[in-house]
């Protein structure tokens, strides 16, 4: 007998709704309490109103963090615990390491392993501090020598926790954050985010292999590999780490496999993982709900109505069972009010308390844009659905990743529009490559290997994936023109930023003054341009038309601009003309490339 038939996840199912519903409760009241008595609070846009609700985002992130480490310890070590008496009852037999199971990985597939580690070697040389919301908040890296690695990035956390207009996704970017901590280098993080994209195609390569029996097909992995990193929203994600729903997707494919893995073998510590991983993936975005619950609620109606082997059917189930049976879905369930209590408390109540408008309001049901990949994904759950309802076919985990996945592009329409081609985007193309592949494993590759071997199947296989990327190559916001475009602007602005600190240098051995011009631009709020040698750095500002030294010699006045002025245009572009900045007293000096609006400096006359 295995501790497989324990109940440890309705413990945990239990103590998550217990708490959650008890927090969730209480900030409704407090919600109901402040509509009704805000006269008795500070103005939030008095002294005394913001530090109010600066204290409250710090106090109630700082329990909610600690709440989720605390669940986090307490499955990590369930888990772990599980697995050491699994291993006593099967007399020691130890399960291979993870290293020896990627070497294992790597010697069996070859093509895909330097792929991955071509494409992960230009994601690396690529990178620099010169991506957008980078820019200012790891100021304080560079500023103070590296010397303050191990500290609380704010800009961070404000970014995250203390926007009081109802967006909610907590821990978006904190993985960056938690990396800042080990090193300030960039081409670090992308080595990082080139593992995380390994581990992603291998899950998602593992998902499709595991849910039939047998052999897979030929190639599966290298199709896998090729559909999903060039796409437009990969080339986003993977170009430039700045996008939570990277490390989203890679989340929600760990989450996907080691449910596979529960249903499958019925041991618990798969179902421990993957509600660890479901309760962090829900708070990196407010639609990554859909992929937790969706897959979970599906499986479980499935299970009940008889239509998965491994779950009892509702007929005769007697109360105890169920739960038994349901357990691992009901502690996913609970999760829901983990996310409502959260919500509640964190943005909720300091939104109503700030009265802000809605982020992003006027995006909603804005646009619903789809592509071959999208289009597909719907094609094959039709498809699906009308061999289940005709028993033809038991439901599966895909099955339930596919419904997850249109309702996470429903949410994503509905609260700020959906693209396909969006760095949003990413999980429905995830869960779009695992249809793919399926296909391709399930039908086409077999009977291809009937007809013409395994070896020319193979073949056929790597074909028919360059010949999808290559008519979608001939589409607008393509993988090619996306990652162009990221990498010619970041090396555009460092190309820029650069040579205006060479200029600078050998306008100082002149002896002549430094005074740097810009206007709209990223670096408004950085403290990279104080980096260059200056006697003043003035802020031209488009809405009232004035020019403000904000570095320098008598900073905070006004300024004029003069004869010997640098204007420097690292990232205004297009803008210039937008707002009608003046540059006919200004001759160009540098250009980084013809064919770019941006990386310009010019000099007054």
């Amino acid at each position: 007998m295995t501790v497989s038939g324990d109940t440890k996840l309705l413990g945990f199912a239990f103590w998550i709704a217990t708490i959650s519903a008890t927090i969730s409760a209480i900030g409704l009241g407090l919600c109901a309490w402040l509509l009704t008595h805000r006269d008795a609070l500070p103005s939030p846009a008095s002294v005394a109103g913001r530090a109010l609700i600066y204290n409250y985002n710090n106090t109630s992130h700082a329990i909610f963090v600690f709440v989720l480490l605390g669940l986090s310890a307490a499955l990590v070590a369930t888990a772990h615990s599980l697995q050491t008496a699994n291993r006593r009852e099967s007399n020691g037999q130890r399960e291979r390491s993870a290293s020896r199971g990627w070497l294992i990985w790597i010697k069996e597939h070859p093509a895909p392993t330097i792929i991955l580690t071509i494409y992960t070697v230009i994601m690396v040389h690529e990178s620099s501090w010169f991506y957008k919301e980078i820019l200012t908040w790891y100021d304080d890296i560079n500023t103070k020598h590296l010397l303050s690695n191990f500290s609380l990035r704010w800009s961070f956390i404000g970014e995250t926790m203390r926007n009081n207009n109802y967006r909610f996704f907590p821990l978006s970017h904190h993985d960056l954050h938690i990396l800042s901590w080990l090193t300030p280098y960039t081409k670090v993080w992308s080595l990082i985010s080139g593992l995380e994209l390994a581990i992603t195609v291998a899950c998602a390569s593992a998902i499709v292999q595991n849910s039939k029996q047998g052999k897979p097909a030929p190639s599966l992995v290298l199709i896998g590999t090729l559909l999903f990193l060039f796409t437009s929203a990969s080339a986003y994600n993977y170009f430039q780490f700045i996008y939570s729903e990277r490390f989203l997707t890679f989340l929600i494919a760990i989450y996907a496999y080691q449910y596979l893995c529960y249903l499958q073998t019925k041991r618990i510590e798969h179902g421990l993982y993957s509600l660890l991983v479901a309760s962090y993936a829900l708070f990196f975005k407010e639609p990554a709900l859909t992929l937790i619950l969706i897959p979970a609620a599906s499986i479980g109606i499935a299970g009940l109505l008889g239509g998965i082997k491994c779950y009892p059917s509702w007929r005769g189930l007697s109360q105890k069972d169920f739960f038994r049976a349901y357990q691992l879905e009901l502690a996913i369930g609970s999760l829901l009010l983990l996310f409502s209590a959260a919500f509640i408390t964190l943005s909720i109540l300091p939104s109503l308390y700030v009265n802000a408008p809605s982020y992003d309001n006027h995006l909603r049901f804005s646009k619903f844009s789809i592509d071959f990949r999208v289009i597909l994904l719907l094609l094959y759950s039709a498809v699906r659905i009308w061999q289940i309802t005709r028993k033809q076919s038991r439901f599966c985990l895909i099955d339930s990743l596919n419904l997850g996945a249109i309702g996470y592009a429903l949410v994503l329409f509905a609260m700020v529009g959906f693209s396909a081609n969006s760095y949003m985007a990413l999980p429905v193309h995830l869960v779009a490559v695992i249809d793919i592949l399926t296909i391709w494993n399930n039908w086409i590759g077999p009977q291809l290997t009937l007809l013409c071997g395994k070896q020319l199947t193979s073949f056929a296989g790597f074909g028919i994936a360059l010949v999808v990327l290559g008519i979608e190559d001939r589409q607008a916001y393509t993988f090619r023109y996306r990652a162009n475009d990221i990498t010619q602007k970041q090396r555009s602005w460092y190309g820029t930023y650069d040579a205006m600190k060479r200029i600078a240098l050998k306008t100082r051995k002149k002896g002549e003054p430094i005074n740097i011009i810009f206007s709209k631009s990223w670096f408004k709020h950085s403290d990279y341009l104080k980096q260059i040698p200056h006697d003043r750095i003035v802020l031209f500002d488009v809405d009232n038309r004035t020019h403000t030294i904000i570095s320098g010699i008598n900073q905070g006045k006004n300024y004029s601009p003069r004869s010997g002025d640098f204007f420097l245009d690292i990232d205004t572009g297009k803008r210039i003309e937008k707002y009608n900045v003046d540059l006919a007293p200004y001759r160009q000096i540098y250009q980084f490339k013809p064919e770019l609006q941006n990386g310009r400096i010019y000099r007054h006359h």
